[in-house]
């Protein structure tokens, strides 16, 4: 049987969860069964982009400035026509509305969008994608309540979008030694006394993280004992940093900026915080879990179907800096909690969230619908 034609467009590969996502579902997909494309629209120089590269993925670079630019878009019809994908899988806002036209005007006879968390960025937005939804043949949802989100503002069959729910490989995660831990925290000037609450992510105003300054800022009021790295760039990065400094905490948060070493830095942590606004699934919490740690996150968007609060961590509301500084500090208190917390949320990862079963749900729908098109050869 001849290999079926997937092209996966996303917006760009840069860091975040979304195309963390996609490099793991295209490291673990059945390379027998499909041959693979990847075209981005811009970002395409990144950790990532190289990773997709090095699975023998072709990585096609539209080449743009801005998200929105003409010349681009008859780059993109021209790779649609000649590769004649049988499946478009497009992920993130404008490769969900620029693969739906685009991908009908070239008669692909499968396409299937992403919904990649509760908000999408704004009503005009959520309007676009109600006008086009109809193009797709299935939305896949992050979660249940990105699921629920997109049936609510799209107005669409329920049937047409299915969860399918961010997976990863925790073996990854695996034990990392006492001195590799003290290298790791040496690094960033951590003391070997400290409690060290971590955070990752990008930084933007959706993840909160100005909340969580704010709770240190609290916490720094009961107990000394705690300090903060942050992982991740961000339009924020000046402005964090201002609101460190303003609030005399110069000491106690570092900025760590990307790393590709995620796993090692996720055991230095004794606790993991999650202050977002709005979600769909982190993939950040799943990592933490994965690591054996315990979370203290909000209670937004598909976080708390990760999450289970008193078992794996604690939800607190968002935007709310005194409740998320009771919750570290309850933690910091209870340091047989952290452990079993910390054991239980790996447990949990390992059964509900594992790569696996996210690539086998994502090949499954595929299979579904290249039979109800009648595709197969």
């Amino acid at each position: 049987m001849n290999k079926i034609a997937i092209v996966y467009m996303i917006t760009d590969l840069s860091t975040g969860g979304t195309p963390t996502a996609l490099l793991r579902l295209l490291s673990e997909i059945n390379r027998s069964e499909y041959d693979l494309t990847v075209i981005s629209f811009y970002s395409n120089d990144s950790f990532i982009s190289n990773e997709i590269m090095d699975l023998d993925i072709s990585v096609i670079d539209l080449g743009m400035t801005r998200k929105w630019r003409i010349y681009a878009f008859w780059k993109l019809n021209h790779f649609l026509k000649d590769i004649q994908p049988v499946i478009l899988h497009t992920w993130l806002f404008h490769a969900n509305i620029t693969g739906r036209i685009l991908g009908r005007f070239n008669k692909v006879p499968l396409i299937i969008a992403s919904r990649r968390s509760t908000n999408i960025g704004g009503s005009w937005r959520e309007i676009l994608m109600r006008k086009t939804s109809g193009m797709n043949d299935r939305i896949i949802a992050v979660s249940e309540a990105a699921r629920q989100a997109e049936i609510n503002n799209s107005k669409i069959p329920p049937n047409k979008v299915v969860t399918i729910h961010n997976g990863l490989d925790p073996t990854l995660y695996k034990s990392v030694s006492d001195e590799a831990i003290k290298t790791i925290r040496d690094s960033f000037e951590i003391p070997d006394d400290a409690i060290l609450l971590g955070a990752v992510g990008r930084l933007h105003p959706a993840k909160g993280f100005n909340d969580l300054i704010t709770a240190m800022e609290l916490l720094e009021r009961k107990t000394s004992s705690t300090h903060l790295l942050i992982v991740g760039e961000g339009e924020l990065m000046d402005q964090l940093k201002l609101q460190v400094r303003k609030s005399n905490l110069d000491g106690k948060i570092k900025f760590a900026g990307i790393r590709n070493d995620i796993p090692e830095i996720m055991s230095a942590f004794d606790i993991f915080v999650s202050p977002s606004l709005w979600e769909g699934l982190p993939n950040v919490v799943l990592e933490a879990m994965a690591a054996g740690k315990p979370v203290v996150a909000t209670s937004v968007g598909g976080t708390p179907e990760v999450v289970v609060d008193s078992l794996t961590g604690l939800l607190v509301p968002p935007h709310n800096p005194e409740a998320l500084a009771n919750a570290i500090l309850f933690l910091c208190e209870n340091p047989k909690l952290r452990k079993s917390m910390g054991q239980a949320g790996r447990d949990r990862v390992i059964k509900h969230f594992s790569i696996e079963q996210m690539v086998q749900q994502t090949e499954k729908l595929y299979h579904e619908l290249i039979v109800e098109k009648g595709l197969l050869k």
